[in-house]
């Protein structure tokens, strides 16, 4: 992995653009730990591909075998039994739109998200009263909470597990330690190459999609500068953006796999299109004929790239 690349200097280009000098400067003074909760204070755009509905409803599919069913409603149907109150830990919980949705089946007595960033932590318990929802939200770094000898029926990593460091320790010393008897571990995670490095190969078939996509398609939001082509990014930056993104990533299915049984396992592929749509997906939040053209060939060139090379950059699993 290259310590800087022409992507970097694009991307930053872009995002001085977007949101202004200061702010880009200003995590050059934050240690580690600070600029992973700058990184998730910041408002976050519509720049990736999980704000495009129509992925989002494939993901379904491939989880649930119904575009309009999402995994929390078909987990507690599958695995939970009714008239029965379990507990939920959500590490990483983001804004809190799963332990919502897990809330929504009614069968957990206690739900808590955890999360480092105090605005999103804020939002998702503002999104949980409003919506007469009982979820407790921790302001916590996980590392500082004392669990006591408290344990969980049900542990949820959604796009969050990737975030964590020597994950072949993490998982069974803390995570193992934290499940009942016969408890579940559920994940949707980026499972590829550490630090998002997108090999040769990978990079050349997104590039040779991106100039199948209409110019107008590829516009930068709040620019006047459009995708041309895709890089692989640059170590320097991704530790400076966000220290913790992808940081052990590639370590998360085979510890997985040495330390917890596998129930299921999906591919959910976007090995193209997550570095495709990164910063313009915006362009893509319509259901117009034309844009739904386009999405349906995208999908199908990542849908051949992951069988062709037999390799998934996501996957949904539950464990015990």
């Amino acid at each position: 992995m290259q310590l800087i690349t022409i992507g970097d200097i694009t991307d930053t280009y872009i995002k001085i653009k977007q949101k202004g000098f200061n702010s880009m400067l200003s995590k050059l003074g934050f240690n580690k730990n600070r600029r992973v909760e700058s990184k998730w204070n910041e408002k976050q755009s519509i720049g990736g591909f999980w704000h495009i509905p129509f992925f989002m409803q494939h993901w379904n599919k491939v989880i649930t075998g119904d575009a309009n069913i999402n995994y929390p409603k078909y987990f507690c149907a599958k695995y939970l039994q009714k008239n029965q109150k379990y507990t939920l830990l959500s590490i990483g919980c983001g804004t809190g739109f799963y332990e919502r949705e897990f809330a929504k089946q009614k069968c957990f007595a206690e739900l808590i998200g955890i999360e480092l960033s105090e605005n999103r932590i804020k939002e998702a318990q503002k999104l949980a009263t409003d919506s007469n929802l009982n979820i407790k939200y921790l302001n916590k770094n996980f590392y500082d909470i004392d669990f006591k000898s408290e344990k969980f029926d049900v542990i949820l990593f959604n796009s969050s597990l990737h975030h964590f460091d020597n994950i072949e320790m993490f998982l069974p010393q803390y995570i193992k330690a934290l499940l009942k008897q016969n408890g579940y571990l559920v994940i949707c995670e980026y499972v590829g190459k550490n630090r998002v490095y997108i090999p040769n190969f990978q990079l050349k078939e997104i590039n040779k999609l991106i100039k199948t996509i209409p110019l107008k398609y590829r516009q930068y939001f709040g620019t006047s500068n459009y995708k041309n082509k895709v890089y692989s990014p640059g170590s320097i930056r991704m530790r400076l953006n966000d220290p913790s993104e992808a940081v052990d990533s590639e370590s998360i299915l085979p510890t997985l796999h040495k330390y917890f049984y596998t129930l299921e396992e999906k591919q959910l592929g976007c090995n193209l299109i997550m570095p495709l749509m990164r910063g313009i997906a915006y362009n893509f939040a319509y259901d117009d004929d034309e844009t739904m053209q386009i999405l349906h060939a995208i999908l199908e060139a990542d849908s051949n790239f992951m069988q062709q090379y037999s390799i998934s950059d996501f996957i949904f699993g539950v464990y015990q």
